[in-house]
């Protein structure tokens, strides 16, 4: 998960925002090249309360994007 601080003054807000999704954009270019998927989703959960507890959002934080990592199956018949 990308989680950034909820910062109430629009441009720091949207200024740290951008920041966090290109981060996201370079981390998943280097996993590619390491032959490492990335799935980048912006789930309905990430605004659930229950979830933002369990997984230690903090108040004033707010959830960027999650993301799904994993090998690739270099052996999957892609028919």
């Amino acid at each position: 998960m990308v989680i950034i601080e909820a910062d109430p003054r629009q441009k720091q807000f949207e200024d740290a925002f951008s920041a966090a999704e290109a981060l996201i954009q370079n981390l998943q270019l280097l996993a590619w090249e390491r032959k490492i998927g990335v799935v980048w989703k912006t789930n309905d959960y990430n605004w659930h309360p229950r979830f933002l507890q369990a997984v230690g959002v903090k108040p004033g934080e707010r959830v960027v994007d999650t993301l799904h990592l994993g090998y690739f199956n270099e052996e999957a018949d892609t028919g």
